[in-house]
This record gives structure tokens, sequence and C-alpha cells, in this order.
């Protein structure tokens, strides 16, 4: 049994409404390369747990996009011993469900190209399918996962996907975390991708409700796919509607086994636990876990933007707007300084859009900014939508207007410090919670590679001065680096076509 461990102190000095807390966060990796984060906190009998993977959709190969948000849905579908009576008999099920899905794909292939005959192999391939499944759920048992954690007391389990990192989360009470360890090792080693199928057409709904039939979801798709010409940001986290339709269940195993080792995992473990205990506990269960050679790195570099760019989306709403600039990735110095300058810009009813835009004008009836560093060079999206006969043109304008002022006569030292302080308040706030502070520590564990960013993001906010935001707004915040995406209304343009 071979582990290392370090230990740091990390001590947080919280706003004066926040009571000062000492963090004692202990480090620890198994024999088989996973690490394992501890923090001891024993108010209550309970833990915060979280197991996170350093792969998200940004690693998936053109083609194939959509995979890492899947297999967070097929991960609790259960294993080779939960959710099924006997796997043995279900791989047989699963070979002829596969080799079904194969022909049932060939013949959609026939019809896109104009075979009339095929759509009636695909009626009869279909039901051929669905009989077949009918017997296979004869061995399913339905949310035994789910299940068998709620009767055991846990709550909040959960799972949510990035373009960086994919985590898996549940609290639970301290006396359970030898389950823990055990189904989710259990989860880790064994996924069984049953009804596949059926989920992958979930996750196509999930995409038509959430992103080609909202507004906003619209928006993004076109704001991403614009300013991001080559990088794999350009492709959202859903994936693309003709990737997911021809996803194999293979493909999807193939990239779990390469990207979902335990040399690239972290669990982390927050609230009332003893870390004696439990790293003899993870070994145990997790230590067996063969390691996985580290797949390729994400290589491609999105050329810089050197002129504006324009889309537009159709959707039966009021118009709105988004705008987005590039920025660097998550470990730019910058990076606090434009968290302070958005907030000045939206954030709040005495932020300077809110204000101007919302209140005095009425152009909008809502705007936000939020900076978005990622494990790569992200994004500073800002969005509004529009009120009354305002249009898009008016709140692209007085939005930039906005801007412009400030990058030329900077900004108030009262706002500054009412954002840094309201910033800083609202992250160590969070960190109060076991489920916060767990997921603070994970995220910088696998998007920076450095947990310790924890401790270390307030401090940065509490350095940002007056300068810093002027500087950062006339840096990135410049026509030949932003894009720019309308939602417009097309009964609305064609009645405005009329009256004229």
């Amino acid at each position: 049994m071979v582990w290392k461990l370090v230990i740091i102190k990390i001590a947080i000095i919280l706003l004066p409404v926040v009571t000062m807390a000492g963090i004692d966060a202990q480090e620890f990796t198994l024999s088989n390369g996973m690490k394992v984060l501890v923090v001891e906190r024993h108010e209550a009998p309970v833990v915060s747990t979280r197991i996170w993977f350093n792969v998200g959709s940004v690693d998936e190969p053109s083609g194939s996009t959509g995979m890492a948000h899947l297999l967070e849905h097929m991960l609790f579908k259960g294993t080779q011993s939960i959710g099924v009576t006997d796997y043995s008999k279900e791989t047989g099920y699963l070979v002829q469900e596969d080799s079904l899905w194969n022909l049932i794909d060939a013949a959609n292939a026939r019809i896109e190209n104009g075979d009339p005959t095929a759509q009636t192999d695909v009626d009869s391939l279909k039901a051929r399918y669905d009989a077949v499944l009918t017997d296979h759920k004869q061995l399913i048992i339905k949310n035994e996962l789910w299940d068998t954690y709620l009767n055991n007391g846990a709550s909040g389990l959960n799972a949510s996907t990035s373009t960086d990192w994919t985590q898996y989360q549940v609290q639970l009470p301290a006396n359970r975390l030898e389950l823990w360890a055990a189904l989710e090792s259990d989860r880790m080693a064994t996924p069984v991708f049953r009804e596949y199928y059926s989920e992958r057409d979930v996750v196509k709904e999930e995409r038509r409700r959430s992103y080609e039939t909202r507004p906003f979801g619209l928006m993004y798709l076109k704001l991403y796919d614009t300013a991001f010409t080559t990088f794999p940001y350009k492709i959202l986290t859903i994936g693309l509607m003709e990737d997911l339709f021809k996803m194999k269940r293979a493909t999807l195993a193939d990239f779990y086994r390469r990207y979902y080792a335990p040399n690239r995992a972290t669990a982390v473990v927050v609230g009332d636990v003893n870390p004696k205990m439990l790293i003899p506990l993870m070994e145990k269960y997790f230590g067996s876990i063969p390691s996985q050679p580290d797949p390729p790195m994400v290589t491609i570099v999105e050329p810089p933007q050197t002129e504006l760019r324009k889309a537009t989306v159709e959707f039966d709403s009021n118009p709105a707007m988004m705008m987005a600039w590039h920025m660097g990735d998550i470990h730019d110095p910058d990076n606090a300084a434009l968290s302070v300058l958005g907030n000045i810009l939206t954030d709040g009813r005495t932020s300077r859009m809110y204000k101007t835009i919302v209140e005095q004008k009425q152009l909008a009836s809502s705007v936000w900014c939020s900076p978005d560093p990622g494990k790569y060079p992200g994004l500073i999206v800002l969005s509004g939508t529009t009120q009354g006969e305002h249009t898009n043109e008016e709140l692209e304008t007085a939005a930039l207007d906005i801007i412009h002022d400030l990058q030329r006569n900077g900004i108030t030292t009262a706002e500054l410090e009412r954002v840094k302080k309201q910033s800083r308040m609202d992250y160590l706030q969070g960190l109060r919670s076991n489920a916060g502070l767990s997921f603070q520590l994970g995220f910088y564990a696998t998007t920076a590679g450095d947990w310790r960013m924890v401790e270390k993001a307030p401090d940065l906010i509490k350095a940002v001065t007056a300068d810093d935001v002027q500087r950062v707004a006339n840096k990135y915040l410049v026509d030949t680096n932003r894009t720019v995406v309308y939602l417009i209304n097309p009964s609305e343009q064609a009645n405005a076509g009329e009256v004229k």
C-alpha cells in the first residue's frame, strides 16, 4: 500500500461578517495515481464527496462531440453488479442491441441518400430492437444506485460536465463513507452503459429543449461557434446533434476507458472524516483499478481574432444581444481584474449597466457580464434582453458607450471597494459549506492543477486596483476582439417591413 501525504495549512481571514476559519487540507496519492483531498470538519456527522475527472468536452475528437456529457448520464445506469440481476446474461442483449442499431444507422443513411425502401427497413429493425430491449429490461433493476444511496441517508446525488472537467457528487452520513467508496469504485471500474440508445435520445431531446428551442440557448450555440474558429470550445458541451445521432456505444466506452482512469481523477471529501481511516479505505476500493497512459493533449491553438464578428439567430421572443471578447486561461494574471470589471458593469442594481440600461433608459429587462476562463483561453460574455420597442442596436450602443466611458475615465474608489468586498465575501461564504468547499477544491485541482488556488482567489481580488480594471478594459474589450450575436424576432421584422 503506497500513498503520499502533503499537509497544507490554509489560514483564511474572512471578512467581518464571516467568522475566521482555518482549513487543514490533506492531499494523498494512491498507488494507481488517483489523488485524494480531505478536509476535516467535525461540526456535523456528514460529508460532502466529489470525484473529479480531468476530462471534458474539449477532449472529444471531431465527429464525436457530446461524449463527456452523455457519459455523465450513462454512469448512473449501473455497473456489472449494480442495476442488473444477471450481468452474464445481460451481455447477450447488449450485443444484440448494438448490432440492430448498426443496421438502423445504415438504413437511415440510405434514407438520406434518397432510397425509398429504407424507411420500411428502419421500422422493421426498430421493432426488433424494441422486442430485444423489452426482454433486456426484465434483468434491469431501475435506479438501484440512486436507491442504495437514498436508503442510506444520502442526498444530492448528481453530476456535471463542462468543457474542461466532469464531477460526480453526493452528500451522505459520515458512517457511510465505506459504502460510498464501494459504490463509486465499482462505478469507476465496471460501468455498464445499459439502455444506451434510449438515453442517447434523452440527451438529443435535452439539446432540443435547452438550446434549439430556447432563445439564449440558440444564442450561446451561435456565439461560441462564431467567436472560436478552430478551438474545441467552439462546440458547447451538449455536442452537435449530428454527432449524437450516430454515436456508438463502443465509441463511448473507448473514450471512457482512456480518459476516466484513476490517474486522471481527484476524490474530494469534506466533513466529519478521519484521514487516517479514509485513505486505507480508498486504497482498498480504488487502488486496484488500473491506471491508463495519458491520452493526447489538446494542441489546437485558437488564432487571435483581428476583426469584429457578427451573427444573428431567429426566435419568436423579445430581441436580445450577446457579446463576447477573448480572454486568457485560468492562470492568466488578468482574471481577477476582469472579474471585478464584469461586476462593476452588471452585478447588482448599483452596477453601471443596470443603472443606465435597465433603470434609466429602460432599454433592457436584464443585463449581465461574466468572464469565463478555462483550462484554455476562454471568453468574457455580456448579454442583455431588450424590453418594449427598443432594439438590439440601441442595447449594443448603450453597452459600448458605458464600456468606452470606463476605458477613458476609469472607475471610482467607491465602485472598486464595493465590488471587491462583495466578491470576496460571496466567495468566502461559499467555502463555509462542505459542498461549496469540496467544489472549489476539486475545480481548481482539476482545471488549474493546483487546489491551493482556493486560498489565493480572494487575495487576488483584494489586490485589484482601479488602474488594473481600466487597463484590462482597454486591453480586452475592443472591437477587433469582439463577437456580437443578435437574436431577432422574424415576425416582428415582417411586421416592421409591412409598416414601412
